[in-house]
């Protein structure tokens, strides 16, 4: 009896394991340079949820997979905003923009949606 508990106990923690669902997202972040890249995958990394988050210098492209149960797109893109850079869902600071590292301030774009 014991045994057929077990097993059905460790069937339903497969299928809770099996249930995590990650999503993939690709947005815009606006950046200049490698350090820029540090740091914008440095902070999307420390968010709870985001198991990958990859920048492209060239391209601006940023594509993150996270787990939705644990975080957002727009979650994400807000504390990149926060950091400094701008990107398709927000705008950062002025303040915190004029803070970035000479080489890191990119062309700003029109305002975006702020919070």
């Amino acid at each position: 009896m014991k045994s057929i508990l077990l097993l059905v106990m460790l069937i339903l923690l497969g299928f809770g394991v099996m249930a995590q669902e990650y999503h993939k997202a690709k947005f815009k972040v606006w950046g200049n340079c490698e350090m820029c890249q540090t740091k914008i995958i440095k902070v999307a990394k420390s968010i709870e949820g985001v198991k990958k988050a990859h920048w492209n210098v060239a391209t601006l492209q940023m594509s993150v997979k996270f787990d939705a149960e644990l975080t957002t797109l727009s979650k994400i893109q807000k504390i990149i905003a926060e950091t400094g850079y701008d990107n398709e869902g927000y705008r950062a600071d002025d303040e915190v923009y004029k803070n970035l590292h000479y080489c890191c301030k990119y062309e700003r774009q029109l305002p975006l949606k702020e919070e």
